[in-house]
């Protein structure tokens, strides 16, 4: 399935209930899966405007083409290098999807 339906398929009831901020690298829509997300991030179909930080508690689910930072552009990578999700000692994903998809639990920026 595509990166979009593989984050459809989150299973966790509790994950569901939480915001899910999104950053994937792909071309099908997160709607046409009934997936409500927030996007941050990446080649998504939002426009940078609709984009915006985690301001409550929620899932980060970040696709590994982007957690690498291929293909974004630098403000994307400003975003993305906040959470410090690549540096040393940084979060762990709570799941992974599919091999490609990476689910973490983040809050506001501090």
């Amino acid at each position: 399935p595509s990166a979009a339906g593989q984050i459809a398929a989150i299973a966790q009831p509790e994950l569901r209930a939480l915001p899910l901020y999104l950053s994937y690298f792909g071309t099908a829509s997160p709607h046409y899966y009934g997936i409500q997300y927030i996007g941050i991030a990446g080649n998504i179909p939002t426009r940078p405007s609709d984009r915006r930080y985690p301001d409550k508690p929620g899932v980060l689910a970040i696709s590994a083409t982007n957690l690498q930072g291929l293909y974004l552009t630098p403000n994307d990578r400003k975003v993305l290098a906040s959470f410090h999700l690549m540096e040393p000692g940084g979060p762990k994903p709570i799941g992974v999807l599919g091999g490609t998809i990476y689910l973490y639990l983040v809050g506001p920026p501090k």
